[in-house]
């Protein structure tokens, strides 16, 4: 059963171009905190350097580079190591919250920036999650995510960037529907890559993501992401992946940051949250697809892991999309 797939179809990802640049060295970027969702780039031509945080390291990207920062943190992006960084909402003229820029152009506007030197090629946006949940479980993942356009795992990573990048500075009409639907691709290409690239290293340690592809854990995963209705217990699920309670406990915790039960729930809980946009579903039925045997005892889990009540959830999902139709 091809378990990331239902991973994916559940998370429900959307996604925005917020910047087109071209730049020229030398020149320094100071980007702040996304107010939500996970901030990208691309590197469609040239290199330059990204650092996350304060006096961490920094990585250098090349042409055909992709990088993510699932928690949207601060960072700052620079032609060369040691260059001045302005911030970027000083740069463009416009407010720039991490995700919001630009939104209101379609598509985005071009920035040149830069001393005239050695150029180089980006783009970024945002990548949008349906629920709080599913962006939680991606930010397990590391504050940055950095694959290569011809990384293993990702036989079209390097295709789906070149057309990304075509349609970005050269749009059509639909363009902002195309770029959409390749972002998603991209996220999910991006995806694949980095998680075929850790398996089964210490790198996944705490990334619920993880459990899928780590040995012995693969049947674990699977009665989990496909069968959330179950009333699966720990000597159940340890079983399955033949190892005793204890060290099944033990191993759970240390590759998904959670107990095996408490894993159950969170999954429960975004599988929920997607049902919930189907109006034709009574709160009821949702409660039953995900292993809850009353609507109440539902509602009260749900709360306490989304933060609103089932009802109020699906009035705001549908508030959401009629604001985007």
């Amino acid at each position: 059963m091809d378990i990331l797939s239902e991973v994916l179809r559940t998370i429900r990802v959307n996604g925005t171009v917020n910047l087109v640049a071209d730049l020229s060295s030398p020149w320094g970027i100071a980007v702040p905190r996304a107010d939500s969702g996970a901030t990208f780039y691309l590197v469609s031509g040239g290199s330059m350097f990204i650092e996350v945080g304060e006096g961490d390291d920094q990585l250098q990207l090349t042409a055909g580079d992709f990088v993510m920062l699932p928690g949207g943190d601060a960072h700052r992006l620079r032609s060369d190591p040691h260059c001045q960084v302005r911030p970027i909402a000083e740069i463009t003229g416009s407010e720039w919250t991490g995700t919001s820029f630009a939104e209101d152009h379609d598509p985005a506007p071009l920035l040149r920036y830069g001393g005239g030197g050695p150029p180089t090629e980006l783009f970024g946006g945002s990548f949008r999650f349906d629920t709080d949940a599913a962006l939680s479980i991606l930010r397990t993942m590391g504050p940055l995510l950095h694959v290569k356009s011809d990384s293993e795992g990702s036989p079209d990573f390097g295709s789906l960037l070149g057309l990304s990048c075509r349609e970005a500075r050269h749009p059509l009409p639909g363009s902002r529907y195309v770029m959409s639907e390749l972002i998603k691709l991209l996220f999910i290409q991006m995806l694949r890559s980095a998680l075929s690239q850790r398996r089964g290293q210490t790198a996944c340690a705490s990334s619920p993501f993880a459990l899928m592809f780590q040995p012995g854990m693969e049947p674990v995963a699977e009665a989990i992401h496909l069968h959330p209705e179950r009333d699966w217990t720990v000597a159940e699920l340890a079983e399955r992946a033949h190892m005793s309670r204890t060290s099944f406990s033990t191993r759970f915790a240390e590759i998904t940051g959670l107990s095996p039960l408490a894993y159950l729930t969170r999954w429960r809980m975004i599988k929920a949250s997607e049902l919930l946009r189907n109006r034709n579903l009574g709160i009821a039925t949702v409660a039953t697809a995900v292993g809850y045997g009353s609507e109440s005892a539902f509602s009260i889990a749900f709360k306490r892991q989304m933060g609103v009540a089932p009802g109020r959830y699906r009035s705001d999902a549908s508030a959401l999309v009629g604001a985007r139709t």
